[in-house]
């Protein structure tokens, strides 16, 4: 990971630790070089494993945490109780028969 991706995520909000989870690179190690290359086997190499899976994880886990609070906002502010219109018949029993007030005569 170079620089300036490190400086571009740091101000996208992403902390030292988040920045680490997704570097798994590791530093290259210092081998002496050999007399002969040796040849691939495309039998049995490996495929190289893609250093965006890791970080396109922690961005799906990241956007499902975003969902759910979303969600749960929405749950909340659904339980408010709305103002309700008065129609011409709740007005005509009120007139008839008016709501009693609690403790008072």
């Amino acid at each position: 990971m170079t620089i300036e991706e490190i400086l571009k995520l740091g101000a996208m909000g992403y902390t030292k630790e988040d920045i680490e989870a997704m570097d798994k690179t590791e530093p290259e190690k210092a081998e002496p070089e050999k007399a002969e290359p040796e040849k691939a086997d495309p039998e049995k190499a490996e495929p190289a494993e893609d250093p965006t899976k890791d970080l396109l994880k922690f961005m799906a886990g990241e956007f499902e945490k975003l969902q759910k609070s979303i969600q749960d906002a929405n749950i909340l502010g659904s339980n408010i109780e709305q103002h309700k219109e008065k129609t011409a018949e709740d007005v005509l029993a009120e007139l008839i028969a008016p709501p009693r007030k609690k403790g008072g005569k």
